[in-house]
């Protein structure tokens, strides 16, 4: 996993030719003027999610982890808790959804504020919880890129 402030994506732009044009899209793209939904950023390869939600208590969050994608979440507007945990022996809740590229986990998260002008790269042996909410439930805009492997 990678946490870091959105004014440092080009710390990482070794990474990969995919991690780099998600976080390039994250740099140079005004979610202002994109309502939610899908949006293609290399067909077949990327593509971003908009999501504005309101955040919820720890309990109601499962860990999740993802097989064919990376996923590079930003948050935009607001302010949540992100759960996280190295993948080892946890137990899973939800088996693998191919389709949806999914797996929920119980397990106890370590969790950590995940604030405005940050994002978060989340690697298939990631398991995170993000949309947490801090004390009471606000409003966030999130952005998740979705990375082929």
């Amino acid at each position: 996993m990678i946490l870091d402030k959105i004014e440092n994506t080009h710390l990482y732009s070794g990474l990969s030719k995919r991690i780099e044009t998600a976080l390039k899209y994250l740099n140079e793209t005004n979610f202002k003027e994109l309502g939610n939904g899908t949006y293609d950023v290399v067909k077949g390869e990327i593509f971003a999610i908009v999501n504005r939600y309101d955040t919820i208590h720890e309990s109601e969050e499962k860990l999740e982890a993802h097989k064919k994608y990376i996923d590079v979440q930003f948050v935009y507007e607001g302010n949540e808790m992100l759960g996280y945990l190295t993948k080892t022996d946890q137990v899973v809740f939800r088996d693998y959804d191919e389709e949806e590229d999914y797996e929920l986990y119980n397990g106890k998260k370590n969790m950590i504020e995940f604030n405005q002008g940050m994002f978060a790269v989340f690697f298939p042996d990631d398991l995170h919880a993000p949309g947490i909410h801090i004390e009471t439930s606000t409003r966030v805009t999130k952005i998740v890129v979705k990375v082929l492997i």
